[in-house]
């Protein structure tokens, strides 16, 4: 399937629920702290563009047509995981009734990935060698949690640490 035949599987009320989680998940990890700053808007800026050479083209396709909406100031998108839960497990059931559970679970995987990229984008080294501090730690296993996503589906081929290697050759590719 290539981009455009992803989006015909969704009718609009459906695109703007998955776009919305999207948005809330990049944005939530960008401002854990309080706020967005300057690497965090660069990583996001840099994860647009390399969105579309993603393996998982569904992830790539809803990162690229967000683009625009990451960056307003909107408190739409400063709610809770607690909050999104009902928002969440529709998208977990619209996403199993769209496709396959293996691409939904790469689908997710790459997501979490993406958001990994943005929240290892500032701050200080954390004991743990990343940048991820333990507020981002906290929000990204809610992520998951939200996600409904088990151990061994957060283990399997490709793992999540997978995923964000291929992100930096394909961004050394670029640079290069």
């Amino acid at each position: 399937m290539n981009g455009s035949e992803y989006r015909e599987k969704f009718n609009d009320k459906e695109w703007e629920e998955v776009q919305f989680i999207i948005i809330w998940m990049l944005r939530t990890i960008a401002r854990a702290d309080g706020r967005i700053d300057k690497l965090e808007i660069r990583a996001l800026n840099i994860l647009t563009k390399l969105a579309k050479n993603f393996k998982n083209e569904l992830v790539g396709e809803l990162i690229v047509s967000v683009a625009p909406q990451l960056f307003y100031l909107t408190t739409q998108f400063h709610l809770t995981a607690e909050q999104m839960q009902p928002h969440m497990e529709k998208f977990n059931k619209l996403m199993e009734s769209k496709f396959e559970h293996d691409f939904v679970i790469d689908f997710k995987k790459t997501l979490i990935a993406s958001v990994i990229f943005v929240a290892n984008s500032s701050g200080d080294v954390e004991e743990n060698l990343t940048k991820i501090n333990p507020k981002e730690s906290q929000i990204l296993q809610e992520f998951i949690g939200c996600l409904k996503m088990t151990d061994d589906e957060l283990q399997q081929h490709p793992s999540i640490e997978d995923i964000t290697v291929d992100f930096r050759k394909v961004l050394v590719s670029k640079i290069n």
